[in-house]
C-alpha cells in the first residue's frame, strides 16, 4: 500500500522532499521547483507495484484512498491529469479524521461522513461539497477495480455548494483585453480557447499524439471520462486545422501550447498572464481564460445552434448540464417558442 506525504521544501538546502512508505525521499536538487517535485513523486508512486492482495472485507478506508491517490499520480505521470488537481485531491483527503480512516471500507456509511462534515464548522458550502465528492470518486474507482464488494457511499448525496454565475465578458471588453496581450504565446492560447470553447486546462494538455488528422480534432481524457468512459473531443474550426498541423510539425513531443519561457501552461501561469493583461486593459475579473469558453458557448446558443451540438462542443456529459449552466441565455426562450409555433 503506497503511503506518502505532499512534497515540501527545505529552506536551508533548497531541495524538495516527501515521505514515501515512512521514508524521506529527495525529489529535486537545490534548483528544483514544486511542480518538478510533484512530477517526480508521481513517477515514484506510479512505479509502486506488487502490494499483497488485501481481503476487501478487511480493507481500511485509508487504504482505498491511498490506492486511489496512487492511481491518480500515475495519471499525472502519463499527462492525463494536472499535478494541481492531484494536489487538490490530496488536500481534500488529508483532513479526514482517524475515525473514518481506520474504519473498514465496507463499514463506512453515508451517515458517518455526514456527521464528520457537520463538525467542520470552518468549511463553506463548496469545501464541504468538494471533499465529499472526492471521497465518492475514490470509492467508485475502488469498486471498479475490485478493491471493495459494494460501494457503501453510493447513496450519499453531495452537499449543496454555492453556485456563482459567471459574468460573460462583452466583445468590447475582449477587444480591450486583446490589445494588451504582449506575447504571441498568450495570444495563441487566447484565440484557440475562444475559437473552440474548450477548457483552458484541456488546451494546456493538448499534444500531437491527441490529434486525429483525418477528422480535424483532438481526443483526450476529459473531465468525466473516468465516469462515462467517453473521451473528450476538441473539434477544430476550419481555419485552425492548418495552424495546429504547423504546431505539430514544430512540437511533435510534449504540449503544443507553451508560454513565453517555453514551458507548458498550467493553471497558475494562465491565471497570472490573464491578470496582467486585464490589469493593463483596466478590466475586472470577468475576463479570464475560462470566461472565453463561456463567451464562445453563449455565442453558439444565441446563434441558434442546437443544444445537443453545443453540449458536445462544450464537452458536457449531457445537454441538461449545458442548459443549466447557460440558463442566462434569453434567446433560448425565443428559440423554444419558435419551435413550438411551427
Amino acid at each position: 500500500m503506497a503511503r506518502y506525504s505532499r512534497p515540501w521544501r527545505r529552506a536551508d538546502r533548497g531541495s524538495w522532499y516527501a515521505h514515501v512508505h515512512g521514508k524521506k525521499v529527495r525529489l529535486t536538487g537545490p534548483s528544483g521547483t514544486q511542480k518538478e517535485a510533484e512530477k517526480e513523486l508521481a513517477r515514484l508512486l506510479s512505479g509502486q507495484a506488487g502490494d499483497p492482495q488485501v481481503d476487501p472485507s478487511r480493507l481500511l478506508v485509508s487504504h482505498v484512498l491511498s490506492e486511489w491517490l496512487t492511481y491518480q499520480a500515475g495519471r499525472v505521470q502519463a499527462g492525463d491529469l494536472s499535478p494541481v488537481t492531484l494536489r487538490s485531491y490530496a488536500d481534500r483527503l488529508a483532513c479526514l479524521s482517524d475515525e473514518i480512516n481506520d474504519l473498514a471500507a465496507q463499514s463506512l456509511r453515508p451517515e458517518i461522513v455526514r456527521q464528520w462534515i457537520a463538525r467542520q464548522g470552518q468549511w463553506g458550502p463548496t469545501s464541504r461539497h468538494d471533499r465529499v465528492a472526492t471521497i465518492k470518486l475514490a470509492f467508485r474507482w475502488a469498486l471498479r477495480e475490485g478493491l471493495i464488494f459494494t460501494n457503501p457511499l453510493d447513496p450519499l448525496r453531495l452537499p449543496r455548494r454555492k453556485i456563482s454565475r459567471e459574468v460573460i465578458p462583452t466583445r468590447e471588453d475582449l477587444g480591450k483585453f486583446s490589445e494588451e496581450i504582449k506575447y504571441p504565446e498568450l495570444r495563441e492560447l487566447y484565440e484557440f480557447i475562444l475559437a473552440t470553447g474548450c477548457r483552458p486546462g484541456e488546451a494546456a494538455r493538448l499534444k500531437a499524439c491527441h490529434y486525429r488528422k483525418s477528422r480535424g480534432l483532438f481526443t483526450l481524457e476529459g473531465k468525466t471520462t473516468h465516469r462515462t468512459g467517453v473521451k473528450r473531443q476538441v473539434v477544430l474550426p476550419d481555419e485552425w486545422i492548418p495552424k495546429i498541423e504547423r504546431m505539430i510539425e514544430q512540437r511533435p513531443e510534449g504540449p503544443l501550447f507553451l508560454n513565453s519561457r517555453g514551458h507548458a501552461w498550467d493553471r497558475s501561469s494562465i491565471g497570472l498572464a490573464f491578470r496582467r493583461a486585464r490589469k493593463r486593459a483596466g478590466l475586472g475579473s470577468e475576463v479570464s481564460a475560462y470566461a472565453l469558453r463561456h463567451r464562445r458557448i453563449t455565442d453558439l446558443l444565441e446563434q441558434g445552434t442546437p443544444l445537443s451540438v453545443v453540449s458536445a462542443i462544450a464537452g458536457h456529459a449531457s445537454s441538461g448540464i449545458t442548459s443549466r449552466i447557460y440558463s442566462h441565455v434569453d434567446q433560448a426562450v425565443d428559440l423554444m417558442r419558435a419551435e413550438l409555433s411551427r
